[in-house]
């Protein structure tokens, strides 16, 4: 299945077929090195709770979807988590990943933005197929190519936002992978 997913959050242009997850709106995003999911940490929908990467259990803090673009391009989205309504996935002061609430408004809402850029499909720890995989860059600073990247000890750390190296295949911390999610 293609449609608009594939062809804007991910930066794809439109005449690259790749075929985004059957359900097309619930993803899991996996890291391409350690296979850890993004959720969000011990499953509180508080605002600004830490967003970290934990063991994959397609629980609805580690479940996410497209959200709306709101920079006027098309280019960038929210990407929503399912614990609770109106939860995008954004950066807190120090950089590192939070659930906040989705804000609309362009003006305040850089630190939700996102843009992806599909860079293959990976065989990923604890997947057997390959799966579409990304690096996402944040709109807070769209030039600054700073993208969401692990730890060292990932587990149960929260993700930051650090200078892309650009190279999908020695840098596996920076690559994210959307599994298909119930």
């Amino acid at each position: 299945m293609t449609g608009k997913f594939a062809v804007s959050l991910l930066g794809l242009v439109a005449s690259l077929a790749v075929a985004v997850p059957a359900s097309a709106t619930n993803f899991t995003m996996r890291n391409a090195k350690t296979g850890l999911c993004l959720g969000v940490q011990s499953a509180n929908p508080a605002d600004g709770t830490a967003v970290v990467t934990w063991d994959c259990d397609e629980s609805t803090n580690q479940t996410w979807h497209e959200g709306e673009a709101f920079d006027g391009t098309g280019q960038y989205f929210h990407i929503v988590n399912h614990l609770t309504s109106n939860r995008c996935l954004g950066l807190n002061a120090s950089s590192k990943l939070t659930n906040n609430f989705c804000n609309n408004d362009d003006s305040d809402n850089h630190n939700q933005g996102w843009w992806g850029s599909y860079i293959g499909d990976l065989t990923i720890p604890g997947e057997t197929d390959p799966q579409h995989c990304f690096v996402f860059a944040s709109y807070t600073n769209p030039f600054s190519q700073k993208v969401i990247t692990t730890t060292a000890d990932p587990r149960g750390n929260q993700p930051v936002i650090a200078d892309s190296t650009f190279d999908p295949n020695n840098n596996k911390e920076q690559v994210w992978c959307l599994v298909d999610a119930p």
